[in-house]
């Protein structure tokens, strides 16, 4: 019992080391952008961006890896998509979809920085801003528009 104790005090305390880890105990941090006021449904824009928005687009392995959470982790997770923005400024986008609609983990620019950006702190206000307007106008409201061209029920491109 004794060395039951002790051994799951070295494990819980070194996990604590973990920080930033894919397999640690603690959260990674994500910038955590949303759009909670968006009424498009999830499952409809990850269907969009697959098959319309990235149709003919390959993310390159190395962008792909700048989103890694770490070493261990060799690809992005079933509900995670890069969305690539090629005028200026060019940038790609780390997006989940576990949230309604989805949610902008994190983003690379290389005119920002010439690493993935995971945290809110790294960017002003202003920047912050303009991500939420560019990916509203270049991604939400491009799928909204081609559902309706397209006659998608409203049962199927919005959120009840």
């Amino acid at each position: 019992m004794k060395y039951t104790l002790i051994y799951l005090i070295l494990v819980t305390s070194s996990c604590n080391s973990c920080e930033n880890s894919f397999y640690g105990t603690n959260s990674h941090p994500y910038l955590n952008i949303n759009f909670e006021k968006s009424k498009i449904n999830g499952t409809f824009l990850q269907n969009y961006v697959d098959s319309v928005l990235n149709k003919k687009i390959v993310i390159p392995d190395s962008i792909k890896s700048l989103f890694y959470i770490s070493n261990v982790q060799h690809d992005l997770n079933e509900n995670q998509r890069i969305i690539y923005f090629r005028d200026n400024p060019i940038e790609w986008y780390l997006v989940g979809f576990e949230i309604n609609p989805c949610w902008i983990e994190a983003i690379y620019s290389p005119s920002i920085r010439d690493i993935a950006i995971f945290k809110k702190q790294t960017l002003s206000e202003a920047e912050i801003k303009r991500i939420k307007k560019r990916f509203q106008f270049e991604v939400l409201d491009k799928a909204e528009s081609y559902g309706k061209d397209n006659y998608t029920p409203d049962t199927v491109l919005y959120v009840k």
